[in-house]
C-alpha cells in the first residue's frame, strides 16, 4: 500500500493521499470527476504494478460516512465483527435481486442500499454461512468505520477509492505460478 500511496502522490490529480493498512483502500483529495479519477488510478495500477482490469469503487467522504450512518445492522443487536459492506459499481439487476430475496439465508441478513450502491451483510456464524460474500468486494465493519473516521478527520477530504484486496495480490506472481484447482463450495452463490 505504501507503493500505491507513493504512486498516487506523484500524480498531480491527488493530494493528501492516505492508505489504511493492507485493506486496499486509499483516501485522497481531488478536484477531478469520478471518471477521471478512475482512469488515473487505472493508469497508475497499470504503469507501476502491471495490474489491468482491476475493479475500482470510488466513493466520496460523504458517501462513506453515510454508509456508516445508514447501516441497518448496528451493534449492540448485531455483533460488529460480523458486519460487512459490499461496495458495488452499479445496483444489481432487479430480476436477480428479487430471485435472491426468495432464498432463505437465515440467520444471515443482508440489505441493499440502492442510493449508496452497497449491500450490508450480517453473518452471525462464519463456520456455517450460506451467503457467499466473496463474490462482492466487501469490507468489514471496522475498516468501513476507520475509513469514515479518516475521511472526516482530513480537511476537505473529498474522495476515497476502494482498490479491491483480491486484485492487489501481484498478478506478476500469479502469472509465474500454476493456478490452483478451484474448490467447490456448498455456499450459495449470487
Amino acid at each position: 500500500m505504501a507503493e500505491l500511496r507513493a504512486s498516487l502522490e506523484r500524480d498531480d490529480g491527488f493530494t493528501s493521499v492516505k492508505t489504511w493498512m493492507q485493506s486496499g483502500n486509499v483516501l485522497f483529495q481531488s478536484t477531478l470527476r469520478a471518471e477521471v479519477i478512475d482512469s488515473k488510478i487505472r493508469e497508475v495500477l497499470h504503469a507501476d504494478f502491471a495490474l489491468d482490469d482491476v475493479p475500482i469503487m470510488i466513493r466520496t467522504a460523504r458517501e462513506i460516512q453515510e454508509t456508516v450512518a445508514s447501516n441497518p445492522f448496528l451493534p449492540p443487536k448485531h455483533e460488529a465483527k460480523r458486519i460487512f459492506v459490499a461496495f458495488l459499481d452499479r445496483v444489481p439487476c432487479p430480476k436477480l435481486w428479487k430471485k435472491m430475496g426468495q432464498i432463505d439465508y437465515s440467520p444471515e441478513e443482508y440489505k441493499l442500499d440502492e442510493e449508496l450502491k452497497i449491500i450490508y451483510f450480517y453473518v452471525p456464524d462464519f463456520a456455517k454461512y450460506k451467503l457467499d460474500t466473496t463474490l462482492f468486494e466487501n469490507r468489514n465493519w471496522r475498516t468501513v468505520n476507520k475509513l469514515a473516521e479518516m475521511a472526516s478527520s482530513s480537511s476537505n477530504a473529498t474522495t476515497a477509492a476502494a482498490v479491491p484486496k483480491k486484485e492487489q495480490a501481484s498478478k506478476k506472481k500469479a502469472a509465474k505460478q500454476p493456478a490452483e484447482p478451484q474448490r467447490r463450495s456448498k455456499r450459495a452463490k449470487l
